[in-house]
């Protein structure tokens, strides 16, 4: 479980221009923390996005897949709409020129990766939990 931690971690990394250990420390920081959850952007993407991506890629599509496709298949389907569903931070580092268009694509790309491996993993620890179908 833990490894899988490590792609925003890393994606974290590559990404700082302080460092990771600088960002870290920082978001430790209790000031911070106050500031940021007064931030309605900081918020939605924190912990109403998590919140609703588990809700949407787990408790809704994987019970609507497992018919289909069956459980096996659904823990191998459902991640790569989780994935795909990452792909709109493309449109958005595009649209305010944050970084040249090979960077992005090796980010979304990386990021897809690990989304679908997390997904994946999940997606059996649903199916084993609820063991309805």
């Amino acid at each position: 479980m833990m490894v899988l931690f490590l792609g925003p971690l890393t994606q974290l990394a590559v990404e700082s221009p302080r460092g990771l250990f600088h960002d870290v420390k920082a978001g430790l920081n209790c000031q911070s923390w106050s500031k940021r959850v007064k931030d309605l952007k900081w918020l939605r993407n924190h912990v109403v996005a998590p919140l609703t991506e588990e809700f949407v890629f787990r408790a809704c599509i994987i019970p609507m897949l497992v018919p289909c496709t069956g459980p096996t298949s659904a823990i191998f389907i459902s991640p790569l709409f989780f994935g795909v569903a990452h792909f709109h931070h493309i449109i958005e580092q595009l649209r305010f020129g944050q970084d040249t268009v090979f960077d992005i694509l090796i980010c979304a790309a990386f990021q897809f990766t690990y989304t679908s491996v997390f997904g994946v993993y999940t997606a059996f620890i649903f199916i084993r939990t609820v063991q309805s179908w």
